[in-house]
């Protein structure tokens, strides 16, 4: 569901229409599903194509609660122009 949120926030750069790019992002859900510490890690070097995806992050914001009720780091990987 978390990946889901964060792909109907996500607006991907209309100038990168036949670009292919990737990232990877890491970051932490708290206990109670705040989306914090969001890093790329790698970035895709493309300034519009990370901003895009950290944007994202910033629209979701928070996911729901963790069913452990503990704090995890999670990682997604992010590509256009397959």
């Amino acid at each position: 569901r978390l990946r889901s949120r964060i792909d109907a926030a996500w607006v991907k750069p209309a100038q990168l229409a036949g670009v292919r790019l990737l990232a990877k992002v890491v970051f932490d859900v708290s206990s109670s599903g705040r989306i914090k510490n969001v890093q790329l890690r790698p970035g895709s070097g493309n300034t519009a194509f990370d901003q895009s995806i950290l944007s994202a992050f910033r629209r979701a914001s928070s996911a729901e609660p963790t069913p452990t009720g503990q704090s995890h780091q999670f990682s997604l990987s992010f590509q256009i122009g397959q």
